[in-house]
């Protein structure tokens, strides 16, 4: 194995500095307690400096053990700032400028934004939405506020902005990514998923991945560190654990470990923190598999900005753990093969003129019913003869794709006999209503996926409904997934493809590879053991079992 490619950073709160730090003796069993995950960097949330009277001593003692010492600028206040309140940007540019004079780096927590709506707030937005109107505050006072004065004490300063998962209420909220990715000298993209089901921001693990290679599209150059937590994750260490693996299998090999205190002994949920350290190996193991690859996906049209409320929420994450591999763009697709459209498409004012060239040019796509719906006054809307629409239905019975064990509800989608459309469908006495609808238009092939009305209940579709989706997605790169839902597939060039069950169950996939798969084995790259395969066709598959959050790397 080459050297080691993988780095820890662990972040240190400002009361984790009081309660962990100040004093010597606790200091030095802190830094024997973190000494197995060999940090390269400690982050040290400075709120006030006249709190923190020994913050040198206490950068000394970490780098004289070889950890290099940052700031971390928590841009907060009993909740988040408002950028036009005088007082509050005063002590913002104070907390900058403190930690200016002792870091040459700062990275800011990801409370840099705002859901303010005072007078001024309001004032200031005029006739635009809050999504129009809050990165442009939050960017202007960042440069006047945070980076100007950081950079006036400290010239050499190196600034750092993350973004949290929740993606969808970025722009709304003040995060504008284009414009801070341009004044940042390199942003930090947050892993925090969590418990993904119960949690509040219901977050998938495949988001994680998602998202980094999104933010990504804007300057790869200044694409740096992944930033995860444990918070209430006490008992579940796949989860937990879920969350490392999507920055590692998104590239990135600088890992932030949101926070000290939330893995010590005394913190709630510092239970996980031995699985942590046990599957060290394994995240340096996985990040030299993936070294020199290039992610492969679908082509999955996001574009930049917007107001956030375009939906479905979080689709790319649910998508992934379906095992379809997505490749974000934030133009639309040119290539050839298939590419994905979801609601979020729309936010491209142009959009049913390209999609109507794009057919014309013989190149498929997918796209989403709920897009269908949002262009149903353009061309489009010409796709579908819908005879009924109206409200939702619900059932167990997949037709031929078999029954799901609970009932799964549906917008109601009815179509004509003729043309039969319908790939995938519900069926009740009175009809088979639409789930995966696939036709020629033009010189092209379109496939239109009506999602559940809960979206989890993609994982709880028939395994024949989830193959005909995955059908529709995956030839395009050569390959085709069958079986449960909650595995992630990862493809990258050349050759390999990694399989993760991020489910608490264990789970069996096939894994079909449509030509040039000439030889008899593969072998799994993490325990170097051949796979047997089986002829498919013109090409090889390999049948696959893993365990509740176990993975297999295939070369």
């Amino acid at each position: 194995m080459s050297d080691k490619r993988l780095k820890y950073f662990l972040y240190f709160t400002h009361p984790d500095i009081k309660t962990l730090l100040l004093e010597p003796k606790s200091r030095r069993k802190v830094l024997d307690y973190f000494a197995p995950l060999k940090l390269t960097k400690a982050y040290f949330e400075c709120v006030d400096m006249k709190e923190l009277p020994g913050m040198k001593d206490i950068c000394a003692d970490f780098e004289t053990r070889g950890i290099e010492t940052a700031g971390a600028l928590l841009p907060a206040h009993k909740g988040p700032l408002c950028y036009n309140d005088v007082g509050q940007m005063d002590m913002l540019e104070k907390r900058v400028v403190d930690m200016a004079r002792l870091f040459d780096e700062i990275i800011t927590d990801d409370w840099l934004f705002t859901n303010c709506a005072c007078e001024k707030c309001v004032a200031g937005r005029g006739a635009k939405n809050w999504a129009e109107y809050r990165p442009g505050l939050l960017a202007a006072q960042s440069a006047k506020r945070i980076i100007a004065p950081a950079r006036k004490v400290n010239p050499k300063i190196k600034l750092i902005v993350k973004f949290p998962n929740w993606y969808e209420g970025h722009d709304w909220n003040g995060y504008g990514h284009a414009l801070q990715i341009a004044q940042f000298d390199e942003f930090c993209t947050g892993i925090e998923t969590r418990l993904h089901e119960t949690q509040h921001q219901h977050i998938p693990f495949y988001s994680a991945y998602f998202l980094r290679k999104w933010l990504a599209l804007l300057d790869p150059k200044k694409n740096g560190s992944v930033w995860y937590d444990n918070w209430e994750m006490k008992g579940r260490d796949g989860d937990y654990l879920a969350q490392v693996y999507q920055g590692i299998l998104g590239g990135a090999d600088e890992i932030v470990i949101w926070s000290a205190g939330h893995h010590y002994p005394s913190g709630p949920w510092s239970s996980v923190y031995p699985a942590l350290k046990k599957e060290l190996p394994a995240f340096e193991a996985m990040a030299q598999i993936c070294a020199g690859h290039k992610a492969l996906g679908v082509d999955y049209y996001m574009p930049h900005g917007g107001n956030g409320d375009e939906g479905p929420y979080m689709l790319p994450g649910y998508l992934g753990m379906c095992g379809i591999p997505l490749n974000p763009v934030s133009e639309f697709p040119s290539a050839e093969g298939t590419c994905f459209l979801a609601d979020n498409a729309s936010k491209d004012p142009g959009l049913a003129e390209k999609i109507v060239k794009r057919l014309r040019e013989g190149k498929d796509l997918v796209m989403t019913y709920g897009l269908y719906q949002r262009l149903k006054n353009t061309e489009v809307g010409n796709f579908l003869q819908v005879v009924d629409a109206s409200g939702s239905m619900a059932s167990k019975d997949f037709g031929p794709h078999g029954k799901s064990k609970k009932k799964i509800s549906f917008p109601k989608l009815l179509l004509s006999t003729w043309p039969y459309t319908r790939q995938a469908v519900l069926r009740r006495e009175d009809g088979d209503f639409a789930v995966l609808m696939q036709f020629k238009y033009l010189n092209g092939k379109v496939t239109i996926l009506n999602l559940p009305e809960n979206t989890f209940d993609l994982f709880r579709l028939p395994e024949g409904v989830l193959n005909a989706i995955r059908a529709s997605l995956l030839p395009g790169l050569g390959i085709t997934l069958e079986g449960s839902a909650k595995v992630a597939l990862y493809a990258y060039a050349p050759g390999l493809w990694v399989l993760y069950n991020l489910s608490r169950e264990k789970a069996k996939v096939t894994l079909k590879f449509a030509s040039g798969g000439k030889e008899k084995s593969f072998h799994n790259a993490i325990t170097r053991k051949k796979i047997q395969t089986k002829k498919a066709g013109e090409g090889r598959s390999v049948a696959v079992e893993l365990k509740a959050f176990e993975s297999i790397a295939i070369k």
